[in-house]
């Protein structure tokens, strides 16, 4: 790492790995390596915060890199001695390919969420910082978490403790998503595991129907599109999607919480239409819901600037 920061403690924790990970590191001077037996995301970070010794210890996961001068961003987001935590955004290459870029338009991706322009509810695990005081205070990341869900159930513990979460939007890491719809599908059943421990620490923080009651909203450069944008999270359907918290608030989050699995439901009644004429106005319905909210959801993908002069190709890549 290139980092513009003296005294950077960089510690890489190899969690069972048996890839190129111990021969990278060793072409890094300035970088250690922590081997342990495969144990989880949350125990990782719960040994690099044993293993490292400065006020402040960032994190960043291995498909994910930062500019030179990200620490010293993530610091600059400590301005308040409320502040225990902060983090950034964090953004797909330009280079990635097209489904690669595809993935990263779908729902579920790690984000931020934002209660101000430098406060967050929430800051993702591939791109967050705290205080070495406030994590030992609360005793770490939960072990529990060995995917996913980690950052969340650690920045609400921090919240209910009266503390805050910085934003620090010059502080950015490049992200690389799933190269494949396999590989997303697979991260995004583990993210619907992961979300339902969350669900069972934090209970008041989620609906009857599963969705997570963010106070904050995605961070939007436009102000006419501040409006708009939610954060995702919560059941999508049958749980292998998190929910996409985007524009129409708990409305859309509840057509596609229960709206998409009683369309289903519906649509498994066509055979009925055989026995009573009129029932045949419940599969109609559903075809009818679903088909509105796949359009809705056509209109409101937002395609990269790699993407622009194939518009219509990546958003149906995208549906399918």
């Amino acid at each position: 790492m290139r980092a513009r920061l003296p005294r950077l403690d960089v510690l890489v924790i190899n969690d069972g790995s048996t890839d190129s990970t111990s021969a990278i590191v060793k072409e890094h001077e300035k970088a250690r390596l922590l081997s342990i037996a495969h144990s989880g995301l949350a125990t990782a970070r719960n040994e690099g915060l044993k293993n490292t010794s400065g006020d402040i210890v960032a994190f960043l996961d291995s498909d994910a890199y930062p500019s030179p001068e990200w620490p010293y961003y993530l610091a600059l987001g400590f301005d308040d001695e409320d502040v225990v935590g902060v983090g950034g955004p964090n953004e797909c290459p330009a280079d990635a390919s097209l489904r690669a870029q595809q993935v990263a338009a779908s729902p579920g991706g790690p984000i931020h969420v934002l209660l101000s322009d430098d406060r967050a509810e929430h800051v993702p695990g591939c791109n967050m910082a705290f205080t070495r005081s406030a994590l030992e205070e609360l005793g770490g990341f939960d072990p529990i978490y060995t995917v996913a869900g980690d950052d969340v159930d650690f920045c609400w513990r921090v919240l209910d403790r009266g503390w805050e979460i910085g934003f620090q939007p010059a502080a950015l890491v490049w992200h690389h998503p799933r190269r494949t719809a396999g590989a997303y599908l697979r991260q995004q059943w583990g993210y619907g595991r992961s979300e339902a421990l969350v669900q069972a620490r934090h209970p008041d923080r989620f609906s009857m129907v599963g969705a997570a009651r963010w106070r904050g909203r995605i961070y939007a450069a436009a102000p006419i599109r501040a409006w708009r944008e939610r954060i995702y999270r919560g059941l999508y359907g049958a749980a292998p999607y998190q929910s996409v918290y985007r524009g129409g608030g708990e409305l859309r989050d509840t057509a596609h919480q229960l709206g998409v699995p009683v369309a289903a439901i519906g649509l498994l009644l066509t055979p009925l239409i055989m026995v009573a004429r009129p029932l045949a106005a419940i599969p109609i319905l559903s075809a009818i819901f679903l088909i509105g909210l796949a359009a809705s959801d056509f209109g409101r993908t937002q395609v990269p600037p790699s993407a622009q002069g194939s518009r219509l190709r990546f958003r149906l890549g995208l549906r399918c």
